[in-house]
């Protein structure tokens, strides 16, 4: 999944034309990019035969490019969903893996604007889930 995600962020986003590995960036990593982390796989509440998958996008651009990352965001935000021909939101958009299993991803939060004095860089970060079947 994590691939897939990485491959279709790649091939789409306009904003952000680097997508890296959790803990792969510097403060003097070209800026801006996007960092994909997967988190916790939390059982489902509901059904005990299914969890979640946790991911969040982090998208850094230079100190105090706070508008670049609002329109980062959107941008994101909008390609995980499926649009119809008006561009109208019908649902999520369908991802695939390489050996073809189909995941969506499901936006939770977005934070925000933050400060990472390490990276040297603005931020804001977007929480998925990704549901998983039994």
């Amino acid at each position: 999944m994590r691939a897939a995600l990485h491959q279709y962020l790649t091939a789409n986003c306009k904003t952000i034309k680097t997508w890296l590995p959790p803990f792969k960036a510097t403060a003097t990593t070209q800026k801006p990019y996007g960092v994909i982390s997967f988190g916790e796989n939390p059982q489902n509440a509901f059904n005990s035969r299914t969890s979640f998958q946790d991911v969040t996008l982090w998208l850094y651009n230079v100190p105090g490019a706070v508008v670049p990352l609002d329109q980062a965001v959107a941008e994101v935000r909008k390609l995980l969903r499926k649009h119809d021909a008006n561009g109208k939101n019908v649902g999520p958009k369908i991802l695939q893996t390489a050996d073809g299993r189909r995941f969506f991803i499901e936006w939770q939060q977005t934070s925000r604007d933050s400060h990472d004095d390490d990276l040297n860089a603005a931020f804001r970060k977007i929480d998925y889930t990704i549901p998983l079947g039994g």
